[in-house]
C-alpha cells in the first residue's frame, strides 16, 4: 500500500471517528442519558391542591368522649404546611427519627430530605367536610366499581364545645413512614405533654395499628392511605376521617425535558411503550391508571414479560433498583424521595 493511499485512508478513518464523537457529544448534550422529573401526577390530576392521598382518622369513641381535645388536635394539624415551609430538613428529620419503630430504615434521612422533596410531598391539612366530595371522586377514579361506599358519618364534623373538662389520660398517634409522617413533624417537635405518644411505623404495617381485636390497643389518631381508610371505616362507625394530610407525591421520571408530561396529549406519547411503576397494585399504580383513564388513554398491565401492546400504555411493576435511564422503560412513576434522588438537576 502506497504512503499516499495510507494517508488518505487514515484521514477518512479519523474523520469518521470525529463524526461519531461529535454525534455522541450532541446526544450527551441533549441529556438523553439522564432522568428528569418530567411530570407530576398531582398537576395532571387537574386540581390545584392535587388529589387526596393520605388521610388522618380518629377513633370515634375518642372524639365523642374528648371533643375539645380533638378540636385542638385538628388546630395543630392546620399549621403543618406552614411549619414545613420554614423548618430546616435536619430539624424535621430529628423530630421524626425519635418516633421510628425500632429497626425501621426510614424513607427520609439527612441525605435525601431536601426543601424540594418536602415541597413535593404536598403536605397540607384540609378538613373532612371540605374534602368530602374530593375523597369520593378520587376513590371512584382509583377503584371504579370496586370503590367502597362511604357514608356521610365517615367525614368528621367538629363539635361546638363550650367547655370540656375531660382530658384523656393518654393519646396514641400513628403514621406510616414517608410523606404522611411529615404532617406530624411540628406536633412531635413541640409535644410537651406526657400523655401523647407518637409512633412512625413501616408503611405496610400501618393498618395493623387500627385493626386489633382489642379496641383499646388501636390508635386514637392514625394516618392511612385514603383507599384503605375508606375501605375499612367508610361507614364511620369505628373511625372517622378528620381530614386529608397529603395531596400526592408521585412523579413521572423520563429522559424527556422537565415538566414535559403536562397534559393528555403528551401522555399519549407513552402509548406503545413500557412504563415502570413502583407499587403498581397500590396507590401509585391506581393513581396513574386513574389519570390515564381521565385522558381516555388505554393501558394494560404487563406481567411475566408478556406481549407489549402497540395501542396502549404498558405498565410494569418494578422496584427502586430498576429506575434508571439505561433501561427498557420509557418512563417511571415513583414517589419522593426517589423522584428527586434519581432525577438530574434542572
Amino acid at each position: 500500500m502506497s504512503k499516499k493511499l495510507f494517508a488518505k485512508l487514515s484521514a477518512c478513518a479519523l474523520a469518521a471517528a470525529c463524526a461519531l464523537s461529535v454525534a455522541a457529544c450532541a446526544e450527551k448534550a441533549k441529556g438523553g442519558e439522564k432522568l428528569y422529573i418530567s411530570g407530576s401526577l398531582q398537576t395532571l390530576y387537574g386540581k390545584e391542591e392535587g388529589y387526596p392521598q393520605a388521610v388522618i382518622v380518629a377513633k370515634k369513641s375518642f372524639t365523642e368522649q374528648y371533643p375539645a381535645y380533638t378540636n385542638e388536635f385538628i388546630a395543630k394539624l392546620n399549621n403543618a404546611d406552614e411549619y414545613l415551609k420554614n423548618a430546616q430538613p435536619s430539624e424535621i428529620i430529628s423530630s421524626i427519627s425519635e418516633k421510628l419503630t425500632k429497626g425501621l430504615t426510614p424513607a427520609f434521612n439527612a441525605k435525601n430530605l431536601t426543601a424540594e422533596v418536602v415541597e413535593n410531598c404536598n403536605v397540607e391539612f384540609i378538613a373532612a367536610q371540605t374534602e368530602k366530595e374530593n375523597v369520593k371522586e378520587v376513590l371512584q377514579g382509583m377503584m371504579g366499581t370496586n370503590a367502597p361506599a362511604v357514608a356521610d358519618e365517615f367525614f368528621y364534623t367538629p363539635s361546638e364545645v363550650i367547655s370540656d373538662s375531660a382530658t384523656p389520660a393518654n393519646v396514641t398517634v400513628y403514621s406510616p413512614d414517608g410523606a404522611p409522617a411529615l404532617a406530624l413533624a411540628q406536633m412531635i417537635k413541640e409535644n410537651d405533654s406526657e400523655i401523647v405518644s407518637y409512633h412512625v411505623v413501616e408503611a405496610g404495617k400501618i393498618t395493623a395499628c387500627v385493626t386489633n381485636k382489642d379496641e383499646a390497643d388501636n390508635a386514637d389518631f392514625c394516618i392511612l392511605p385514603v383507599n384503605a381508610a375508606a375501605k375499612m371505616f367508610g361507614n364511620g362507625q369505628k373511625y372517622q376521617m378528620l381530614g386529608t394530610v397529603t395531596h400526592g407525591n408521585l412523579f413521572i421520571l423520563s429522559t424527556d425535558s422537565p415538566n414535559y408530561f403536562k397534559d393528555g396529549e403528551t401522555l399519549k406519547t407513552l402509548i406503545g411503550k413500557q412504563v415502570g411503576v413502583i407499587q403498581l397494585q397500590n396507590v401509585p399504580g391506581m393513581v396513574f391508571k386513574m389519570i390515564l383513564n381521565q385522558h381516555n388513554i388505554a393501558w394494560q398491565e404487563v406481567k411475566n414479560e408478556g406481549e407489549i401492546a402497540a395501542d396502549k400504555v404498558n405498565l410494569v411493576a418494578i422496584d427502586a433498583a430498576q429506575v434508571g435511564a439505561d433501561s427498557q422503560y420509557a418512563a417511571f412513576v415513583v414517589a419522593e424521595p426517589l423522584a428527586t434522588l434519581r432525577s438530574f438537576a434542572k
